[in-house]
């Protein structure tokens, strides 16, 4: 939500924006795609985000959720009006470079952003990161949670990766005295009691909890339950890992 927040602040000042949107993996991009489709702000704007055209889902259609499918065009002349008219891109990583969109055959007004977001920047790995700056952009926006980043390869810590591209550029910006890193320090999904445990463990005491955070009215039950389901495996698919019985309880 914090990154459809954006979107929207983005347009209600600047109407004519290009953005690109990228994440790791095909599932979160999707999220935020299904996310932007739903804003009421957009659709009260005027703008169709039901068909491709505002909003435009890239990448090879065999990965993108069927939900977001309406987002991906069906021809080559249509791949072409989207690349061209699209003020919203939604990519992962891996197919944002310029050679995969075709942007480089195009002419340098394709490749012209004015935004580009990163989200989940420091689960991403180096090559990843530079495949979005690889766009010229007026103005690039991570976001990301050092905390959760795990380098397990040996070498790349001997050779000075042992933190990710996100947690070595904030550290570098923090020491130049840029003032450009925000802190979202205010969680609304989690109960109060969970936390407060990871702010006490992970993030020096520093995260809040919005009020009613991780309620659910409907059911009363306390911050933290385990539920035992019986015969459940998980399995493999295209779409990644799953659990049909779990789904089902």
């Amino acid at each position: 939500q914090t990154i459809v927040g954006l979107l929207e602040r983005v347009f209600e000042t600047y109407e004519e924006s290009r953005v690109l949107v990228c994440t790791s993996s095909n599932s979160a991009i999707d999220v935020i795609a299904l996310r932007t489709q739903a804003s009421s702000y957009f659709e009260q704007t005027g703008h169709d985000l039901n068909e491709f055209g505002f909003l435009f889902r890239f990448g090879m259609l065999n990965k993108i959720n069927p939900l977001v499918k309406s987002l991906k065009p069906d021809s080559i002349t249509e791949y072409h009006e989207a690349s061209l008219g699209s003020c919203i891109v939604f990519s992962t990583l891996d197919s944002c470079q310029p050679s995969q969109l075709s942007l480089s055959n195009g002419g340098p007004g394709l490749m012209d952003f004015d935004l580009v977001i990163i989200d989940e920047a420091a689960q991403c790995s180096d090559v990843q990161i530079l495949m979005a700056f690889a766009h010229y952009c007026r103005t690039f926006v991570m976001f990301g949670d050092d905390s959760k980043a795990v380098i397990e390869s040996q070498l790349c810590a001997r050779l000075g990766y042992e933190r990710s591209f996100f947690e070595r550029y904030q550290t570098i910006k923090d020491q130049a005295g840029d003032k450009s890193t925000v802190g979202l320090w205010k969680q609304y999904r989690m109960r109060h009691k969970i936390c407060e445990f990871s702010s006490k463990h992970f993030y020096d005491g520093m995260m809040k909890t919005a009020r009613n955070a991780g309620k659910n009215f409907m059911i009363n039950l306390p911050p933290l339950t385990f539920f035992d389901v019986e015969n459940s495996e998980e399995h493999l698919d295209k779409n990644g890992f799953g659990n049909f019985k779990e789904v089902e309880f």
